[in-house]
């Protein structure tokens, strides 16, 4: 069971784009409860372009970005002081008019520097495109019903691999003190363009903008849209204005709209390299990771100093499966910012999805002696412990924060993960169940509580939690992966179908999804789309056994015995505790008159699973063959008792009665062979040559 992050981690809406968004329900909702952290302060990024991350609360939120204008690369500055040969001050009084001007200035400059370190520590959280999910118990494989010589039921579908349970990664959000709302550089730039255009409707053009600035601030961003619309189709050509609408269609979830705002800002100013961060955050949030990638690159070689450039290219990185290309971004970010706790949290991210766990905890923990109270480290070192096994340390990072906030989503979501992984279900269930009465539109709690139905086997109401997750999350592979599984063993083949292409559409990479699709593929008939599948999953995750092993059930299937055998070879030799695999290679061997070889293979198969009915009954049919029938007898009965429904194994125990003279009892049950399954040809054989009928 995941954390609040999944494998993740993605979501197809942006939240606000605005520095003074306030957290609505709905962003609350879908909080993922160890994102990374947001850095940046006024100090800490240059005072014309200064960076806040901070991620829309929520599963289905990324934040966009507040842009000043940049300088360009002559060193002009938008809104720069006027040209020189403006009629100078009077000289009388200097002193009079320096004062005049300084005292209200120096307030105001107070004023923002007071907002900008409060929202530096305004963090937010949003699950990704990897989120992990909840780990079930079940095993990944049923055990088949199958012996010696019959085709075997497919097993329960593979749940999503498990993956380190750790925080999602958020891309920040950017602003500047001249941002376009409200700083003075954006406003400028557009002023001087309404003047250019038409200075005897100025006036009315100006009113026009102010109303955009107003309802941007006030959250109206439908409004704020229909302003800066109007002005763009009035000829107002200003690289603030479409930056201002670019935030404002971010605000609003449209993705597309905002990168073609962006891409204009970019258009008119090549270097602007907060254009291209925030670009880079909408891309995001449409897939196109590639792009967001290279845009970032591109704001990096422009600002190489840039913390919050270097973080959100960390993050994409992340988004990409490149964990050590993040961790290298983050280093660089530490260089320039040593003492940031945010960087750090996020940093401990990076290493938990690499896998090093002791890297993560130096990180959360050095984030957390810089900041005792920062709640995205708190809740990532909750993860880290759950992936660990230490549940009760994870119980007690969520305590801390619980202890302050007794409905904070996010930290009931990671003590469910604790309560579920150390056996207590229902108490998982029940934090679950707040979080979501606490944030209806949290991603994650809706996604675990779905796995948490999964394992008790209640694939009505995980399939509902998923429907949920997806219409958070409509763009995410993996819950339509997961939620094909459940439909699959709810008998829904066709409908986990319909979902395990659907995800393949959106995530061709996406393993597990083949693994499934092939599992629906075997218990349809389609051997051969099967063994496509799976021979794709092999590709993609070529140290799982279980791919190997059901490659080789399906070539099996198909006649391709070598084949077959070659699969069960390569699982074994990955796994030497795969007991399935080690059982169908028996029955393989057994059939090519390998008896020795058969023996040692379904010898090891009960080493490792005494209950498993399908070796225990090819060991019996050995002895038979070699006319060892009381030793053969004592497996055979075993092989009924751990599989009474096996019409093999009473098959076999027939044959070893009636070699040792007990005509009733093999009569009996031959005839118990046939009520299971009446076209077994041996066992009426068997009952004719005795002399009686079925």
């Amino acid at each position: 069971m995941s954390g609040t992050n999944s494998d993740d981690e993605p979501t197809v809406i942006l939240g606000p784009f605005s520095s003074n968004a306030s957290k609505s329900d709905d962003a609350a909702a879908t909080a993922s409860a160890d994102a990374p952290t947001p850095i940046g302060t006024a100090q800490q990024v240059k005072s014309r372009r200064r960076s806040v991350l901070e991620d829309a609360l929520g599963g289905k939120q990324l934040s966009g970005t507040r842009i000043a204008e940049a300088p360009d690369r002559g060193g002009r500055v938008l809104g720069e002081a006027r040209s020189a040969d403006e009629a100078p001050v009077a000289r009388a009084t200097p002193k009079i008019i320096a004062i005049a001007i300084l005292v209200p200035l120096l307030l105001l400059l107070a004023g923002l520097y007071l907002v900008a370190r409060g929202l530096d520590r305004f963090t937010q959280l949003l699950p990704g495109a990897d989120q992990v999910v909840v780990k079930t118990d079940e095993p990944r494989e049923r055990a088949p019903n199958t012996a010696k010589r019959t085709s075997e039921a497919p097993p329960a579908l593979k749940p999503i691999l498990p993956k380190p349970s750790v925080p999602s990664p958020q891309v920040p959000k950017s602003r500047d003190d001249v941002a376009s709302t409200g700083g003075s550089g954006g406003a400028d730039d557009v002023q001087r363009a309404i003047e250019r255009l038409d200075r005897a409707g100025a006036a009315e053009l100006q009113s026009t903008f102010d109303l955009g600035r107003q309802a941007q601030q006030a959250r109206q961003f439908e409004r704020a849209v229909g302003h800066f619309t109007t002005l763009i189709d009035r000829g107002v050509d200003a690289a603030a204005l479409y930056m201002m609408r670019g935030e404002a269609n971010g605000d609003l979830q449209r993705y597309d709209a905002a990168v073609v705002d962006f891409s204009a800002v970019i258009a008119r100013q090549s270097e602007h390299a907060l254009a291209y961060n925030n670009r880079a955050v909408a891309l995001r949030r449409l897939r196109k990771l590639d792009q967001a990638l290279a845009d970032l690159s591109k704001a990096i070689a422009l600002e190489p100093r840039n913390a919050t450039f270097l973080m959100n290219r960390a993050l994409v990185q992340l988004d990409r499966r490149n964990a050590s290309g993040a961790i290298a971004d983050l280093d660089t970010a530490l260089r320039i910012q040593p003492d940031s706790a945010d960087l750090h949290s996020n940093r401990a991210v990076a290493y938990s999805r690499k896998g090093d766990n002791t890297a993560a905890r130096r990180d959360y923990d050095r984030a957390l002696a810089l900041d005792p109270r920062h709640r995205n480290a708190r809740l990532g070192s909750a993860a880290l412990y759950n992936t660990t096994g230490d549940y009760e340390k994870a119980k007690g990072e969520t305590a801390v924060i619980l202890d302050v906030d007794p409905r904070q989503p996010d930290a009931l979501v990671e003590r469910a993960v604790a309560s579920f992984r150390s056996g207590q279900a229902e108490a998982a269930l029940a934090d679950l169940d707040r979080a979501i009465e606490s944030s209806p539109r949290h991603l994650t709690a809706h996604r675990n509580r779905g796995q948490v139905h999964r394992s008790m086997r209640e694939w009505a109401k995980a399939v509902a939690d998923f429907d949920r997750a997806i219409d958070i999350d409509p763009r995410n592979a993996s819950l339509y992966s997961i939620r094909g599984s459940s439909r699959y063993e709810a008998g829904e083949d066709a409908a986990a179908l319909a979902d395990l292409d659907t995800a393949l559409r959106i995530d061709s990479n996406l393993a597990i999804a083949y693994y499934n699709r092939g599992l629906v593929h075997i218990r349809t008939g389609k051997a051969a789309e099967a063994n496509r599948d799976f021979g794709k999953y092999t590709e993609l995750a070529p140290n799982d056994a279980d791919g190997w092993r059901q490659r080789g059930r399906v070539r099996e299937r198909m006649g391709e015995i070598k084949a077959a055998v070659a699969d069960y070879d390569k699982a074994i030799s990955l796994d030497g505790k795969d007991a399935f695999a080690l059982s169908y290679r028996c029955t393989l061997r057994m059939r090519a008159a390998e008896f020795d070889a058969a023996l040692d293979d379904c010898l090891r198969a009960i080493a490792i699973r005494p209950s498993l009915g399908d070796a225990l009954n090819n060991i019996a049919w050995v002895h038979f063959k070699r006319g060892q029938y009381r030793e053969g007898l004592s497996f055979a009965d075993r092989a009924i008792k751990a599989s009474p429904d096996n019409a093999d194994a009473w098959d076999t125990r027939a044959h070893l009665n009636e070699a040792l003279g007990e005509k009733k009892r093999a009569i009996d049950d031959f005839r118990a062979a046939l009520e299971r399954n009446p076209a077994l040809a041996e066992s009426r054989v068997g009952l004719e040559r005795l002399g009686v009928s079925r």
